[in-house]
């Protein structure tokens, strides 16, 4: 069989520049079992999946007991996985490895976190820095400011560090929080940079981002929505024509597009969505079932 689309069943984001160096981690260990921690709705969960299946690499999905687990992105999981592949834990993440190790009965386990939140994701991430900068050169274009969502935070942190190992520490960026706090971003931004310059022997400094943490402005805690932030999303995906995650990505946009009305000064902007459409399909019931208003 030849196909033409080898991506996978849910890759999408900024998943792919995770796995781009969370694989190479994964394939150098040689662990007896990858562990993935996160809710049967993940976007990460679905697109690691058929990516370890692919290497011939065994896994466990750990997941909470889930409240919708037949539609979205967990019925998609049930349909590439048995009931074996599966292991019910309490909380989406925070396990060490010693506590599968225990569980499986085996001495070499790799635990993927929540989101692929970890040291191993953000040598890939740091390539989003490197494009926007390329970009910047090809186009004669100098971008004042950087927009991007939260959630475990990598993505974000890892622009962050692209940027400082670039130069580009002037321009200042924005990071919508959908998931946390400010302090729980500030610690894993301090932690993933140490990490990383341990790693590579770099002097990356969390105290020189040029940043600004803002939060949704309807619908705050996470997962949330209401009728305001669908019907933006609705709008979204009428001008994009393509699917859009609601969760993250219409919270975020529209975030962004309130803080430019607050700041009108910052005219060089770079919205950046990072969020997989593929969570799209875990609103089917929320999709308009006739044409939506005109706007």
């Amino acid at each position: 069989m030849k196909r033409e689309d080898e991506i996978g069943g849910g890759i999408g984001g900024s998943k792919i520049r995770k796995y781009a160096s969370l694989l190479k981690d994964i394939l150098e260990e040689e662990p007896t079992c990858v562990v993935v921690e996160g809710s049967l709705n993940s976007n990460n969960v679905l697109g690691l999946v058929p990516l370890l299946k692919s290497y011939g690499i065994p896994f466990k999905l750990a997941s909470p007991k889930s409240n919708s687990s037949n539609r979205g992105n967990a019925l998609w999981i049930k349909q590439i996985t048995n009931k074996h592949d599966h292991i019910t834990i309490q909380s989406t993440s925070g396990h060490e490895a010693s506590y599968y190790k225990d569980i499986l009965s085996s001495e070499k386990v790799y635990v993927v976190k929540e989101g692929a939140a970890q040291d191993a994701a953000l040598p890939g991430l740091l390539s989003l820095a490197q494009e926007i900068v390329q970009f910047e050169t090809r186009e004669a274009k100098i971008f004042d400011t950087f927009y991007i969502d939260a959630g475990t935070g990598a993505t974000a942190i890892g622009l962050l560090a692209g940027l400082q190992l670039l130069n580009r520490t002037e321009a200042k960026t924005v990071i919508t929080l959908i998931a946390g706090n400010a302090k729980s971003f500030k610690n894993a931004l301090e932690s993933h940079f140490s990490a990383l310059s341990k790693r590579f022997n770099l002097l990356l400094d969390p105290s020189i981002c040029n940043m600004d943490i803002v939060f949704p402005n309807t619908s705050k805690s996470f997962g949330s929505f209401n009728a305001t932030l669908v019907a933006e999303w609705q709008k979204m995906m009428i001008e994009l024509s393509m699917p859009v995650d609601l969760t993250y990505t219409a919270k975020h946009f529209f975030r962004v597009k309130n803080y430019l009305r607050e700041n009108p000064e910052r005219e060089m902007c770079l919205v950046i969505n990072s969020s997989s459409h593929t969570a799209c399909r875990n609103h089917n019931e929320i999709l308009a079932p006739t044409y939506p208003k005109k706007h």
